[in-house]
């Protein structure tokens, strides 16, 4: 009886998103990936050991650096109650154990998850305000999301303007970025004008000679990988780097474009194998997060079409069903989730409620939303992709039957569901190169008073 009503709810689950292919290796990937991207965070509703209240519980969040990026916003649109049952969750554990947590297991103290990264949560909060969900007093977390920037990190970043390892400096700046967006959902007009230069103080963490982030330690990467994440001021960003043709041009060079082929590691590989490998300061081929955006930068400087070479070679030859069918380490579900969104021709802007568009990898696919809509995307001029075969490039697209210029989505819109028609070709075309995705010094929202 368990077992089938357990089967029955994954079957759901996994039903949500359907995909067109004759390939059943590829379809079975897709429902794979899917399947991985929704077994955490694991939430145990009323039963907390530790919480003297009943009330939402998460037992297992590790970790937010795994997750934040394409994990939540899927888990968002397919089970949006589970998301807000995750963030209220969040501001729990917040009050009980004075921190937002970075992971989280089924025990109490100290988060040993920090050196990950800070402020990341701040992330998840800010999409959920956008999207004006019920369920979340957004003065209580508000509160927290405040005093979280302060902690452990947070006091370099705001005595020094900067903190080290480098990396945290981009997490706050973003962290107050997102906490602005929560600040101006409550109408406190001060706290948005006060975080409105410290979100500003991103620049701090880059060297302006090179355009990259200043020497530092680095979690699992280098700072290759770590510098080309999307952040709220990406147009600050390119021209810190010399405008589009430096940006670009960096990115190529992180890429290997017109670099000699790499020799793969075996199978188990020693460590001066590894080493050579890490001094390349290459992308890692999607088998770790730091630089899981990095293939998207290239559309903030008018390049969709670099976008969709390296998506098109990642999704199609990164991940199958047989021996090393996962890049890297799925953790809980950050390399599944980010298969899930690149297939489908969509990727979330973690905290900006913004989702780019590129080409897709299946000819149709529907996505039915946890709050009762159905998004379906549909081409035409579409190829079965194949493994180390030619990309294909987004030509035009049409929202519900309407000629869409810009290379995105808000939030707002996907959630609503409806109707892409997608155009594709053999060759790139202008669609994308002109109208940038957004860039902001400051939230673009409403103060609300």
């Amino acid at each position: 009886m368990r077992r089938a009503e357990t089967a029955a709810v994954w079957d759901r689950h996994i039903g949500a998103i359907e995909v067109d292919t004759p390939d059943d290796d590829r379809r079975t990937v897709f429902a794979t990936a899917l399947y991985h991207s929704l077994i955490k965070p694991c939430l145990a509703l009323d039963e907390s050991p530790f919480w003297p209240t009943d009330g939402p519980f998460a037992y297992d969040i590790a970790t937010m650096w795994d997750i934040y990026r394409t994990q939540l916003p899927l888990l968002t649109a397919l089970v949006p109650d589970k998301a807000v049952e995750l963030a209220n969750a969040l501001l729990h554990i917040g009050e009980e154990e004075g921190n937002l947590p970075i992971g989280y297991r089924m025990a109490r103290g100290a988060d040993r998850f920090s050196r990950q990264g800070s402020a990341l949560a701040h992330t998840f909060f800010a999409d959920l305000c956008r999207l004006d969900v019920e369920g979340i007093d957004w003065d209580w977390a508000l509160v927290h999301l405040h005093n979280d920037l302060r902690r452990t990190y947070g006091e370099d970043f705001l005595l020094r303007g900067h903190a080290h390892p480098i990396s945290h400096t981009l997490d706050l700046a973003f962290g107050y970025w997102c906490t602005s967006v929560v600040a101006a959902r409550v109408g406190d007009k001060a706290l948005v004008d006060q975080f409105a230069p410290l979100a500003a103080r991103w620049i701090n963490a880059y060297s302006a000679g090179t355009g990259l982030l200043r020497d530092s330690e680095f979690y699992e990467g280098g700072r290759w990988n770590y510098s080309f994440r999307l952040q709220h001021d990406m147009a600050g960003r390119i021209a810190l780097a010399g405008g589009d043709e430096a940006f670009v041009a960096m990115l190529d060079r992180f890429f290997g474009f017109g670099a000699p082929a790499v020799t793969q590691p075996g199978v188990a590989p020693t460590a001066e194998e590894m080493a050579l490998g890490y001094a390349l300061d290459r992308f890692e081929g999607l088998n770790n997060e730091p630089d899981m955006e990095s293939p998207w930068a290239y559309m903030y400087a008018g390049r969709p079409d670099r976008t969709a070479q390296v998506v098109h070679d990642i999704v199609q030859q990164q991940f199958g069903t047989g021996r090393g069918g996962l890049p890297g380490n799925d953790d809980s579900g950050g390399l599944s989730s980010w298969f899930v969104w690149a297939s489908l021709g969509l990727f979330p802007v973690a905290g900006q409620s913004v989702f780019l568009l590129n080409a897709p990898a299946w000819r149709h696919a529907t996505i039915r939303l946890g709050n009762g809509r159905t998004l379906t995307v549909e081409t035409t001029g579409f190829v079965e992709p194949v493994a180390g075969g030619p990309a294909q490039y987004v030509q035009a697209v049409h929202r519900d039957g309407v000629p869409l210029e810009r290379p995105w989505l808000t939030g707002t819109e996907l959630h609503e569901g409806g109707h892409l028609l997608v155009e594709l070709g053999p060759e790139p075309g202008a669609w994308g190169t002109t109208h940038r995705p957004p860039s902001a010094v400051a939230p673009a929202v409403e103060v609300r008073r």
